[in-house]
């Protein structure tokens, strides 16, 4: 099995987008962080891979892999990694990083609801809850909001790159046809937008590959919005 690993570490165990496999994701490290598709776990990798932290493997649902993707799946994947064994013991802990969407308090219930024995749900999002095994709930954008992993990395675009997403919000003005969208598409519309605009390696290059365009990229993985999740992720690594 081939494992696509950044340039910055040697350890780091991040989930492939593809070949196809039949076996759960098998984790390498003592914690192990689920995202909700391919384009989180970009963001994930690249934050861990700037904080230095590499006891942690990210994986994420695959349809071909296991029978769907995205957050419908998530479960099928907490149950599968939270039945691996390391070294003949379970893991040290899970943590679930998934979109807030439109009511951040039933998508938080409804993955601490699914957590499987022995790992138990910390009581609230944000937090890690530490007994023999630690777990954590972190929802995107962030504490108090609502939205998705494009919400997040608009607020990373406005911090380094203002001009740009000023001209994006033109054409969500002009553009009449969306009026009816919801905010979790005009959001993913922005961030298409925005990368289409700055990447000129390329232009359509997915949101799971663009940490990687170095002066292509239209955020800073080191910015202030990326705070509070790096915290999350340095609490929930830190034995």
């Amino acid at each position: 099995m081939s494992t696509y690993k950044l340039p910055w570490s040697k350890k780091l165990k991040c989930d492939e987008k593809e070949p196809k496999r039949e076996k759960a994701f098998e984790p390498e490290s003592p914690y192990v962080i689920i995202c909700e598709g391919f384009q989180d776990r970009g963001l994930i990798c690249a934050l861990l891979g700037h904080l230095k932290i590499t006891n942690c493997d990210v994986t994420f649902p695959k349809k071909r892999r296991d029978g769907a993707n995205g957050k419908d799946a998530i479960f099928q994947v907490l149950t599968a990694v939270a039945g691996q064994k390391l070294a003949g013991e379970s893991l040290g802990g899970i943590a679930v990083i998934r979109d807030a969407d439109e009511n951040a308090d039933a998508a938080f219930k409804e993955v601490a609801d699914n957590f499987p024995a022995p790992y138990v749900a910390p009581k609230a999002p944000f937090t890690i809850a530490k007994g023999k095994y630690r777990t954590g709930i972190f929802l995107v954008p962030g504490k108090g909001k609502t939205g998705t992993l494009d919400h997040l990395l608009i607020d990373a675009v406005v911090a380094k790159n203002p001009p740009v997403i000023e001209c994006v919000n033109k054409l969500e003005t002009c553009a009449n046809w969306m009026v009816d969208w919801s905010a979790n598409k005009i959001a993913k519309m922005k961030m298409h937008c925005v990368v289409a605009s700055f990447c000129k390696d390329d232009p359509g290059c997915s949101l799971g590959f663009i940490w990687s365009k170095k002066d292509d990229n239209p955020m800073d993985i080191s910015s202030p919005i990326f705070k509070e999740l790096s915290d999350f992720l340095r609490e929930f690594s830190t034995p």
